[in-house]
């Protein structure tokens, strides 16, 4: 876990990550209806923690998608709003 946060916080890419994107890809829209319902379901005191959680998690998904996410641009606008 160590060397996970070591790569991301120096910038540097390992050379897991492009099997991470292939990986993730096909599983994007899955990804985004499942982080909506958290999104839509989150009540109580915790729901401003979590609703951040997500929008950051959204943004951890895109960049490690990359520009293949063009595919579902109008499904990640349509959840960020």
């Amino acid at each position: 876990m160590r060397l996970v946060k070591r790569l991301h916080v120096s910038g540097s890419r390992s050379k897991a990550q492009p099997a991470l994107k292939d990986f993730l890809q096909p599983f994007t829209v899955g990804i985004l209806a499942q982080l909506n319902t958290v999104m839509t379901t989150s009540r109580g005191k915790s729901a401003r923690f979590r609703k951040k959680q997500v929008l950051c998690s959204l943004g951890k998904l895109v960049s490690t998608i990359g520009p293949s996410i063009t595919n579902i641009a109008p499904q990640v606008i349509n959840f960020a709003k």
